[in-house]
């Protein structure tokens, strides 16, 4: 465990016990209390996950490595209309089209990631027609639904990439 990273900062995170890292003992010749204000390595008892969910994750990460260069999800930008192949594997391979202006407009935007207030309010600035809020977040879980947006918490971002440049009425998309 390393001094000011987040476990270090928060011990509710899941390492609340910790002392000084054993090889302080060598070096300094001082009572552990002060070796917890000096060290930078703490020894912390083990946690993180077990065996069974990491050859899970292992063959995850296998199948994805496996899938990577014949997987796309792309988008095409016509102006008015978003068009996005995705011909992912482990997918129906399918085009989505995007029609609304406000949804144009939004899953540009969800290029940076927005969350629910934070895309309401750029949509505002783009004087776009704007839906409600309830419109707007389950817009936001069909995308996340499809698998168009990756969605954590309120969250999201687009995960369709495009070759060209797009355009946010008029401003470069950047």
């Amino acid at each position: 465990l390393e001094r000011f990273s987040p476990y270090h900062q928060r011990p509710e995170l899941g390492f609340a016990f910790r002392r000084p890292a054993s090889f302080y003992r060598h070096v300094y010749d001082l009572p552990e209390r002060e070796l917890m204000d000096l060290v930078f390595i703490f020894e912390c008892a083990d946690a993180g996950i077990g065996a069974d969910l990491a050859n899970a994750l292992i063959n995850a990460v296998g199948r994805w490595q496996e899938a990577y260069f014949s997987s796309t999800l792309i988008l095409t930008d016509l102006q008015d209309e978003l068009v996005i192949a995705d011909g992912r594997a482990d997918r129906e391979h399918a085009e989505h089209r995007i029609r609304e202006p406000w949804q144009v407009a939004g899953y540009r935007l969800l290029a940076h990631g927005h969350g629910l207030a934070s895309l309401n309010k750029a949509l505002g600035r783009l004087e776009v027609p704007l839906p409600g809020d309830a419109a707007l977040d389950d817009w936001l879980r069909d995308l996340s639904e499809r698998g168009l947006v990756f969605r954590d918490g309120d969250r999201c971002v687009a995960l369709a990439t495009s070759s060209a440049p797009a355009k946010v009425q008029g401003a470069a998309w950047r």
